[in-house]
């Protein structure tokens, strides 16, 4: 009907469920969406040890090693997390040299 506002409250998640699950191929169903699922939550920091309770995996081990591939790397981590540090201390000491 053109001119009818859509009503989003009439709009679900489980129609776009049904829609990725229509297409039966792995690499667009069911699989693609728990893909995408993993590494939202992981890119979020989501721990290993929740994201395995929460695909129904009885060993994290299991989901660490299917999805370590999505995580960002430990070089990455470690540099922001000493830059972090290391930025800091540079504003304290900027901020104690003048007094503040």
């Amino acid at each position: 009907m053109v001119g009818r506002l859509l009503d989003v409250s009439q709009i679900s998640w489980r129609t776009h469920v049904a829609d990725l699950l229509a297409d039966q191929e792995r690499e667009n169903g069911c699989h693609a969406l728990r893909h995408f699922y993993t590494s939202t939550l992981l890119e979020a920091g989501e721990t290993i040890k929740a994201l395995s309770e929460y695909l129904g995996h009885s060993d994290p081990g299991f989901t660490l090693r299917t999805y370590t591939h999505l995580m960002a790397s430990s070089h990455d981590r470690t540099r922001k997390a000493i830059d972090a540090v290391l930025g800091q201390a540079s504003k304290d000491q900027g901020a104690a040299g003048q007094g503040v």
